[in-house]
């Protein structure tokens, strides 16, 4: 790697450093000022006149410089959430609101979406699935005692029109 020669503007100190330095802030070791090395070949301010002799002596950067900081890692992803234990939720929720009957696709969601966060550790929505299931069989149960209790209250009504 070839070198080139800059010196300080403020204080007239000599530095060697490589074609990697061109343009980058320095911060000067002798008189703390910080300057942007000039690249070879341009005109660089003339140190100061009065600096004394002692401080410009040449100093050596080192020949490695790192010309870019390393990547920054992304952000990691947020973690995705199954599509299946939302469907149970929406589903099993959906049944006592809209269509009476939303809890079987609802359970059936639920049960493939548990199936499908044991597969997939990484997947979010355990406790979405589980509230599926749990909306999904009450919703059943309720529509078995509403039709149990619809056929007993038929029968009562036809021993009663039968008399």
């Amino acid at each position: 790697m070839s070198q080139f020669k800059f010196s300080c503007p403020s204080c007239g100190q000599h530095f060697a450093g490589d074609y990697g330095y061109c343009g980058i802030q320095l911060t000067c070791p002798a008189c703390q000022n910080s300057f942007t090395v000039p690249n070879p070949g341009t005109s660089a301010p003339l140190a100061s006149a009065s600096a004394p002799r002692a401080q410009r002596t040449t100093v050596a950067l080192p020949a490695r410089l790192p010309l870019r900081p390393p990547p920054a890692q992304p952000p990691p992803q947020p973690a995705k959430t199954s599509g299946l234990a939302m469907a149970s939720l929406i589903c099993s929720i959906g049944s006592f609101v809209i269509i009476p009957f939303g809890f079987i696709p609802g359970i059936i969601c639920g049960h493939l979406a548990m199936k499908q966060l044991t597969r997939e550790p990484g997947l979010k929505g355990r406790g979405l699935a589980k509230a599926g299931l749990v909306v999904g069989y009450v919703g059943l149960v309720l529509c078995v005692i509403v039709a149990v209790g619809l056929l007993a209250f038929g029968f009562s009504l036809a021993k009663l029109h039968a008399k």
